[in-house]
């Protein structure tokens, strides 16, 4: 980066620096005009990123100045988002299996509510939700692994024989940690999340809805190691989400035991995110608020098992198809210079979701139910485990 010449002024010994090309010129490409603004920086002479700079010069190629500046870059891989929606979707897999109950498994068997001859019936809920995941490097974003752990609580109630609407309260901790380049890299969002559900079935079709209102809190670390710097930045910020999805269901029959739907729906989502200033590091960056959307299209079918008057399995399947995209990342250096924009990496496209359950009711009419889901996408992987206790009231 930086060619020393011995020269000499009268009777003195001069060392000459000269830089041999700018740092924009040797960026990646999609690190967007985050080197141009990092050579702003330096031409002005600021202490407070002397350490950045004496690094960098110090690095022995272009291509080793390139890795460096793609440590040095903020996060563009979606890491909060992912968590957020990792999140958001531990309670809609909640809502999704509490409505299925009610509409035909073992608790519609079982015994009380209008649908039985009662009168109006309510029922209390509680489940855990686990749920984790590998994201594989792409797009030039670094691997990441992702968690979510939590637990949702619900109260619902039976509008008429064949219509049943609840609302749940939902606690979350959810996470990515980076892996390879982003080791030590890694996103904390604790999430408090309200949601609504209303399902109804008739003979020929059934309706799945249910919407989320959700408030965000993230604390998030990267880690810039290269040749001669290695600092931790570190940020916290706040945030919210909404979301609803809906989805048709047309029965169908294939002997007295076994049965399924076809489903066809769609789930929105919306996630804002604040502003932030990062600390703990010359490589400091403040991050503008931002915020992404999610549009999904969703094809798929389950089938439904009985096992006995009180027991059934479930298998399901969905194909989602993600249309919408990433928001650009724009962001300063604590220490000075223009801002700089970069390109959101772009979202995977296609997915399947594949999952397996089983529901019981007691002898003391408690309902209980195991559900695990498995999401697949390029170079994407998720597991997502779920246990849920039913009480009638």
């Amino acid at each position: 980066m930086v060619n020393y010449t011995l020269g000499r002024t009268g009777n003195d010994l001069v060392v000459n620096a000269q830089r041999a090309t700018t740092l924009g010129a040797v960026t990646p490409s999609g690190l967007g005009s985050m080197g141009a603004a990092l050579e702003v920086l330096g031409q002005s002479g600021n202490a407070g990123a002397a350490s950045v700079f004496a690094a960098l010069d110090a690095l022995p190629t272009t291509q080793a100045v390139g890795d460096a500046l793609s440590q040095l870059a903020p996060d563009t891989s979606r890491t909060a988002q992912q968590a957020s929606q990792l999140a958001a979707g531990t309670l809609f897999s909640a809502l999704e299996g509490r409505m299925d109950s009610a509409r035909s498994g073992p608790l519609a068997q079982a015994a009380t509510g209008l649908s039985a001859g009662d009168g109006a019936s309510r029922r209390s809920w509680v489940q855990g939700t686990g749920s984790q995941g590998t994201q594989d490097a792409r797009a030039g974003a670094p691997a990441y692994k992702l968690h979510a752990y939590g637990v949702a609580a619900g109260l619902e109630t039976d509008r008429s024989a064949n219509e049943v609407m609840g609302m749940s309260l939902a606690y979350t901790q959810a996470g990515t940690d980076g892996k390879g380049n982003a080791q030590g890299d890694e996103v904390r969002v604790n999430a408090a999340t309200l949601g609504g559900y209303f399902s109804q079935t008739n003979d020929g079709m059934t309706l799945d809805a249910s919407v989320l209102l959700g408030y965000n809190s993230y604390k998030s670390e990267r880690r810039v190691s290269f040749g001669g710097f290695t600092e931790t930045a570190k940020g916290d910020y706040k945030g919210w989400q909404a979301g609803g999805r809906v989805e048709a269901g047309f029965p169908f029959a294939i002997n007295p035991s076994w049965s399924g739907r076809w489903l066809v729906g769609g789930r929105v989502g919306y996630l804002a995110t604040d502003g932030y200033t990062e600390t703990g590091s010359a490589a400091a960056q403040r991050v503008g608020s931002s915020s992404a959307t999610s549009l999904q299209s969703v094809l798929g079918t389950e089938l439904t098992h009985t096992l006995a008057d009180n027991s059934s399995l479930q298998l399901r399947a969905r194909y989602l198809h993600e249309f919408s995209n990433s928001p650009d990342v724009k962001a300063s250096f604590v220490a000075g210079g223009p801002g700089f924009t970069m390109a959101g990496t772009r979202p995977g496209r296609d997915a399947l979701q594949l999952g397996i359950g089983w529901r019981k009711v007691t002898a003391q009419g408690v309902t209980i139910s195991l559900r695990y889901d498995a999401e697949v996408k390029a170079n994407y992987l998720a597991h997502q485990l779920s246990a849920r206790a039913i009480w009638s009231f």
